[in-house]
């Protein structure tokens, strides 16, 4: 199975005497990130069912070392939508490996396209890619450090 596609902040503490006093802001301000780049992954995932937005999610974790967002699309196929595929070729051998006609078959069907068509393109060239996680990380990370400033700041009564 291939490994889930996340986008992750790590946030190490301002001034460790600080910790304590700024951990809720910056926590706070990570969450808010977090689920503004989990949002926009959902925005521009392609969907059928459902099934790959409901599978984008968001969660921080607070430690004395750092505070860390992490969005992540856990659906088995994401890592394949957001990269695309080439041609699956059977290790060992110069066979390569298509998904089921069935899957396809639907998957073609409910686009309008000829199933037929489509399994034998997907199995001469594989899937293109369509970036979800990537845009959302390139809209939202640029944001990170002076979002985080300005909450250890507000804390700090500086802002």
């Amino acid at each position: 199975m291939p490994s889930p596609v996340s986008v992750e902040v790590i946030v190490p503490p301002a001034v460790p005497a600080m910790a304590a006093a700024t951990t809720d802001a910056v926590v706070a301000a990570v969450g808010q990130l977090t689920a503004e780049a989990q949002a926009e992954a959902q925005l521009q995932s392609p969907t059928l069912t459902g099934g790959l937005r409901g599978a984008i999610g968001a969660t921080v974790a607070a430690t004395a070392a750092s505070t860390v967002g992490i969005v992540a699309a856990v659906a088995p196929y994401s890592r394949y939508v957001e990269e695309g595929t080439g041609p699956q070729h059977v290790p060992g051998s110069r066979d390569t490996y298509t998904p089921p006609f069935s899957r396809i078959a639907s998957w073609a069907s409910a686009r309008g396209l000829s199933p037929g068509a489509a399994w034998a393109s997907i199995r001469r060239r594989g899937t293109r890619p369509h970036a979800f996680m990537q845009p959302a990380a390139a809209k939202v990370l640029p944001q990170v450090a002076a979002r985080i400033a300005a909450a250890i700041a507000a804390v700090l009564g500086r802002g």
